[in-house]
Parts: structure tokens; sequence; C-alpha cells
């Protein structure tokens, strides 16, 4: 999990603190937010402006989702968004700047100032807020296109489809948190994030530990030292340990995400 989310948000000139800002709250955009902050890190979307999914009549190519308008499938990401802890706010982001060496800020129209280790940009049709010089198109595979600055979905010069957005918004996010994870010491075979639940006793017997230990052992760099491995493998443990979920848990997730389904997708009648 991560070890520097932010605590507090503000400093003494006003400008608030995020682990990430995701410019954009379509599919790319808020897939990209949901796996940031199921990690665990202090996520902030701003979402105001020309949205490409609104321009639909219909979202009927969404695996999973037959056929729903895009005002619902909107909605219901939201809402899965911010049960995951992150928060989606109606601003319109104006541009980003360089805050200092390393770090990012954004200004937007309401006048808020946030500075953030990560940003996304996952806005479909506009890019003149990026630096001077940043094309989305040149982002890699995992939408990183310079320092702790990524863009996701269309913006990216990718498909221009909910399903294929959704899908590039969450290698980003998967992205964002494992550079994160390598800025911590996390070496690249354990530095990729995993995002899923099994059942309980799944892990944590005998046999699965010692498969870890060799995991790890095999994979370690030279240059990691043994105070640090030590403190990796508890923490790549733990992670996964965590992904363990008991018949009742799953049960109760389930029926959650049933409800959220219901609330949305409902005929004009009520049912």
């Amino acid at each position: 999990m991560p070890t520097d989310a932010t605590a507090d948000r503000d400093d003494p000139t006003g400008i608030e603190k995020r682990d990430v800002v995701v410019v954009g709250g379509g599919a790319a955009g808020l897939a990209a937010a949901l796996f940031c902050a199921r990690y665990g890190l202090d996520t902030l979307v701003f979402d105001r402006g020309p949205s490409a999914i609104r321009r639909a009549y219909l979202v009927e190519n969404y695996l999973g989702l037959p056929a729903v308008t895009p005002e619902e499938f909107l909605a219901i990401g939201r809402e899965q968004v911010t049960d995951a802890g992150a928060s989606v706010v109606e601003d319109c982001v104006e541009e980003v700047v360089r805050d200092g060496s390393e770090g990012l800020r954004v200004e937007t129209a309401d006048g808020r100032a946030v500075s953030a280790g990560s940003i996304v940009a996952a806005s479909a049709y506009d890019d003149e807020y990026l630096p001077e010089g940043v094309d989305p198109t040149g982002a890699d595979e995992e939408g990183r296109i310079d320092r702790g600055l990524y863009a996701a979905g269309w913006l990216t010069g990718g498909p221009h489809q909910v399903l294929a957005c959704a899908g590039h918004g969450t290698r980003v996010g998967k992205a964002v948190v494992a550079d994160r994870r390598r800025a911590d010491g996390w070496w690249d075979a354990v530095a990729d994030y995993w995002d899923w639940s099994v059942p309980e006793g799944r892990y944590d017997t005998d046999e699965w530990h010692e498969e870890v230990d060799a995991w790890l052992a095999d994979t370690r760099p030279e240059n990691v030292s043994d105070e640090h491995f030590e403190e990796v493998r508890e923490a790549v443990k733990r992670e996964r340990l965590d992904f363990q979920t008991t018949d009742g848990e799953r049960d109760d997730r389930v029926a959650a995400g049933r409800a959220t389904l219901r609330d949305h997708l409902r005929w004009p009648d009520g049912r």
C-alpha cells in the first residue's frame, strides 16, 4: 500500500495537495482514478467541459452493460470511483504547470490550485492545458508522457470507443501506482499492481509463503539491501493477503454493486 498518501491536503500558500489528479471524468479518466483510489492514493477528478461519451446517443458495446445511456454509464462510474475513496468535482482544469523541479500543479477555472505527484490527462478533445511542448499522442502504451504526467484514452490517439478508453485508463492507473512503487524502491518484478479478490484461505499457507519468498529472492536486484528487501517482502505479502475475501464480504460487495446498478438503471415506471 502507498506510503506517501496525502494526509495534509493544504500548505500555507493555499495550494491543495493530492497524490493524483485526473483531468476528465469519462471512461478513461474514471477507470484510471478507480485503480489509483483503490490502491489508496488520494485521487481527485476534475470533470467539466465537452465530453465525448455524452455525444453518444447510446452505449451498447460495453461488455457487461448491453445498452445504457451515457448518463447512466457515467453515474455508475462516478459512484464506483467515489465509493473507492476518490473525489469527483465539477471544475475545468485550465493549466498544468511544473511546481518546482519534480512536482506538478493544476490551475482550474474556479480558482483552485492543486499540486500532485501524478497527473492524468484524460480529456478527449482538449489538451491545451498541458505544459508547452507536451504531446499526449507521444505517450507510451501505459500513458507516460513526461515526469509524473500521463495521458489516457482518446487523447493519446488510441481507439475512440468507451470500452477501449476504459481499458487504457486502467493501464494508466496501474502505471501510476507501479511508478510510485518504483520510486519507493520496489523493483520491476514486484512494482506492477494487481487488484483482485480471492477466496479466504487461498494464500497464507506454508507452501504459498515458500513460493513468494523464492520468487522475491529470484527477482531481487543486486543493489537491494537486506533491510529493504525485508520491507518489500512483508509489504508484498500483506498486499496479497488483503486480497483474501470471506464469503460474507463477497456477498456484501455483490449486494452493494447490484444496489448501485438498480439505483441507476431503472425503467421510467420505477422498476
